[in-house]
């Protein structure tokens, strides 16, 4: 994806990583168990959870995140996987029953075209999960971007950096616009993204075999009211 090629070199001062994400998915491991992140980007969180002994493995359609990522491990000489992998695509590359939790940050699901696509790709990740598997991922809450028709994402500035975000609403979908200007050069991009509502996402999971269910609106647990501007989804088998 050329949209991401172009931040990729940037993309941990972008969108450092959140200090409370790695213990909240510590809290549902134990040291030894499998994880497998999808959407890694350069693997900033799949390094801190390595480093506190869980075994990890990160995927990403985008193959100079994937590549910066490996670099990342080697450098710090830390034991992690990287792959460049679709995410549709992952029965392919996994056993079944191969991970204790996988998880899904970053806004990654709404990249999918069509709600079957999302659909299909729950059903992969159940089939991927041991019997008492785990599946987080985190979105942000379309049913209320949907209903105010209006996003106001923050420009960010760092060290000579710009970066900015907006959303152009059309009939089904969402066209995901970013700007970048670094050193006096400016690059646009866009991608179309997949608007995800609660109750579709919670009836998908059903289906895929998940039967407990819970969303929040922050890592520390607080109660998700549909107020907030992002969602994570818990769900167990």
């Amino acid at each position: 994806m050329d949209l991401y090629n172009s931040i990729a070199d940037h993309y941990s001062e972008i969108f450092p990583l959140d200090p409370g994400r790695t213990p909240f998915i510590r809290s549902f491991l134990s040291s030894g168990q499998n994880l497998l992140d999808i959407g890694c980007a350069t693997g900033e969180f799949c390094l801190q959870l390595a480093k506190n002994g869980i075994k990890v493995h990160g995927i990403d359609l985008n193959d100079k995140m994937i590549n910066l990522a490996r670099n990342k491990a080697g450098a710090d000489r830390i034991e992690a996987g990287f792959d460049v992998l679709d995410m549709l695509k992952i029965v392919t590359h996994f056993k079944n029953g191969s991970f204790s939790l996988i998880t899904c940050f970053g806004n990654t699901l709404p990249h999918l075209r069509f709600q079957d696509d999302v659909r299909y790709f729950f059903i992969q990740v159940s089939s991927l999960l041991d019997p008492k598997g785990i599946f987080i991922f985190q979105v942000l809450n379309y049913d209320k971007i949907l209903a105010d028709r209006c996003v106001s994402f923050p420009v960010i500035k760092k060290d000579g950096l710009t970066f900015t975000r907006e959303y152009k609403f059309e009939e089904k979908r969402i066209l995901f616009k970013i700007g970048l200007k670094l050193k006096g050069e400016e690059t646009t991009e866009s991608v179309y993204l997949l608007p995800l509502k609660n109750q579709h996402l919670i009836g998908m999971l059903e289906y895929s075999g998940f039967s407990n269910i819970h969303c929040y609106s922050d890592y520390r647990l607080s109660p998700f009211t549909g107020k907030e501007f992002a969602v994570i989804y818990v769900a167990e088998k």
